[in-house]
């Protein structure tokens, strides 16, 4: 049972609450799971994601990619965004455990090993796709642009897939939405962009624990550059001290 005069409590966690009250199945699948689940999933194109991810670098949180990693995908090529945490200003973050200075939302990024066309609660749908390499256009334009979804054969890399965290303005959501949505205009594969407005549960599984395992290795690094820092303070005054001995000796 929630209590909802704990001002620890978010807003999304009472919805949360809520919706558990008036739908029996979410409420069934709360139970089986015992977390709550991602909000929708996006099929977004990396190009997409450099825009959200130049946003993640304004903010003070711990949550981005490195820009030139993200800058040898395809820009064209698509990948999986959930929608995870979201968090107001002034609420509280059980996971950088204080009260916040801003309104963001934390989100799950998944790299398929492919061009990603459908998104479903238990799978995503991937589309091989192969490159001639014999073009010479398509080599110098595609194929050695971006190494991390292309092989020298023209085939997908299906190494630089996995996953990882961005944290973002939640107004951010909307700009997404409208770049889907011109996106949809084109002819090309990149109108397979979409958001799928539904809860992903499975996928959520092990998102808290990442979360949790980024911000306690973050804390661990601070901790011991902070340690290192006092250790050289430390030697510094004991051979200032043995300087000023040797100095003023009589």
């Amino acid at each position: 049972m929630i209590d909802f005069n704990d001002e620890k409590i978010t807003e999304q966690e009472k919805q949360d609450f809520l919706t558990q009250q008036i739908d029996p199945e979410y409420k069934k699948k709360r139970q089986k799971f015992g977390y709550i689940p991602f909000q929708a999933g996006w099929i977004i194109t990396y190009k997409m994601l450099q825009i959200l991810n130049n946003e993640a670098y304004k903010n003070e949180g711990l949550f981005d990619f490195y820009k030139e990693d993200l800058a040898k995908f395809d820009p064209s090529m698509t990948c999986i965004l959930f929608e995870g945490d979201l968090i107001n200003e002034g609420e509280w973050d059980r996971f950088y455990n204080c009260w916040s200075k801003r309104d963001y939302i934390r989100c799950s990024v998944v790299f398929p090993t492919g061009l990603a066309s459908n998104l479903h609660e238990e799978k995503v749908e991937i589309a091989i796709l192969h490159l001639e390499p014999e073009s010479e256009n398509i080599f110098k334009e595609k194929i050695c642009k971006y190494p991390n979804s292309w092989n020298i054969d023209g085939s997908f890399n299906t190494d630089a897939g996995g996953n990882g965290i961005i944290e973002f303005d939640p107004r951010m959501l909307k700009e997404l939405a409208e770049m889907v949505e011109e996106c949809g205009k084109e002819k090309d594969f990149q109108s397979i962009t979409k958001r799928v407005n539904q809860p992903f549960w499975t996928a959520k599984k092990s998102f808290d624990k990442q979360v949790a395992n980024r911000i306690k290795s973050y804390k661990e690094k601070k901790e011991k550059e902070e340690n290192r820092r006092n250790q050289r303070r430390k030697r510094s005054k004991k051979e200032l001290k043995k300087s000023f001995k040797k100095g003023f000796s009589l």
